[in-house]
């Protein structure tokens, strides 16, 4: 076992991200319980038998008022409006002009789609998050979709993968292409697992192979750290070599490193990793240096999909974690893959300066985004 490969108790993986982020997330988690302060309403009410003064303290004759519905002698306001006893108890709604009445319409549909908006996103954070009494965010349909999602990685990547591997009882060494056809079998069960996605299956077939080829080998690190953290898997004790590559750079080293970072996000909790597996693989510009997406033909459908999916996730976290631990969780994750991302185009790069990738299989090239 790697020396670099550790293993971390879920409370106090879950300590350690709440201690290292505590200055990050206090104000955004203070600013989350604020509430807006309740304004008492203010109405400006005339007396009719008031009389107004001049400067030298003589009684003035009062203004005569028209009120503004019937024409008839006012007293007073009512709504801002200057009206009569009898127009008094209208709904303002009558009073208003019909420039006021269109600006008080948009400024309605206005509030109505933020207020959708924030009703979509709001998640309320259970009182306590270790008490099992704590409010239930997730429907039956949701638990149902966790359970699918669990069971569809362990039977198509998960379980196929470690069985039919063992680890080379010595050192290999192995040329580029030698190194990434060995791993064929591994991607092509990583691929079936997003395959048996009904949502995926429902996407343009031009639209599935391209996600298949822009992602698959950028989540391939994740991918191992789900595979080798069963106590049973082989994967942790593989010791290869690579040769031939520029610097004598070790891919596998790079890609053990990688996968060893989202090992800790395993031994919590496996399901975050399947769900968030799932939403990067759904991302249609995964890498940073990559934003075109011109070639998909239901964009808009991908990305509802992934939505619905980071929704799903985080409901989980909230329910089980409790909204704080979720955040520092996530964000966690985040800049977990981020690092990997910079790591990702050194190995690109690293495998284009290499003449070794014309014997490289043919699903493998295309993984690799060489053809």
């Amino acid at each position: 076992m790697n020396s670099d490969y550790v293993f971390v108790n879920g409370d106090n993986f879950i300590y350690d991200l709440e201690t290292n982020n505590k200055d990050t997330f206090d104000a955004y988690l203070s600013d989350a319980k604020q509430r807006v302060t309740n304004m008492s309403k203010r109405f400006l009410q005339y007396d009719a038998s008031s009389l107004n003064y001049n400067e030298c303290g003589k009684k003035t004759e009062k203004t005569v008022l028209q009120c503004v519905v019937c024409g008839a002698k006012a007293f007073g306001y009512n709504f801002d409006r200057i009206t009569c006893e009898s127009c008094k108890g209208m709904r303002k709604d009558w009073i208003r002009s019909e420039k006021e009445k269109n600006k008080k319409l948009i400024q309605g549909e206005k509030q109505r789609k933020t207020k959708q908006t924030k009703r979509r996103l709001q998640i309320s954070m259970p009182r306590d998050s270790e008490n099992f009494n704590s409010p239930v965010t997730l429907s039956s349909a949701d638990r149902a979709s966790l359970n699918n999602i669990s069971h569809c990685y362990d039977q198509y990547a998960g379980e196929p993968s470690i069985s039919v591997y063992s680890a080379p009882q010595q050192v290999l060494t192995l040329r580029l292409h030698e190194f990434y056809n060995r791993k064929k079998p591994i991607v092509v069960s990583f691929i079936s697992y997003f395959k048996h996605l009904p949502e995926f299956q429902q996407l343009n077939i031009d639209d599935q192979v391209l996600l298949i080829k822009q992602n698959i080998h950028i989540l391939l690190p994740v991918n191992y750290a789900l595979l080798k953290t069963p106590a049973h898997s082989q994967f942790r004790y593989t010791r290869i070599q690579t040769a031939g590559c520029v610097n004598n750079i070790n891919l596998h080293s790079m890609y053990q490193l990688l996968s060893n970072t989202f090992v800790p996000f395993v031994t919590l909790d496996p399901l975050v990793v399947k769900l968030f597996l799932i939403i990067l693989f759904l991302t249609t510009n995964l890498l940073t240096t990559n934003f075109d997406t011109v070639g998909y033909k239901q964009l808009g459908y991908i990305h509802r999909i992934q939505s619905a999916y980071t929704q799903l996730l985080w409901l989980y976290m909230i329910e089980k974690y409790g909204e704080k631990r979720a955040v520092i969780l996530y964000t966690r994750i985040i800049t977990t893959f981020l690092h990997l991302q910079t790591v990702i185009n050194r190995i690109d790069s690293i495998i284009r300066l290499n003449k070794d990738t014309q014997y490289l299989d043919s699903l493998m090239k295309s993984i690799l985004q060489l053809t």
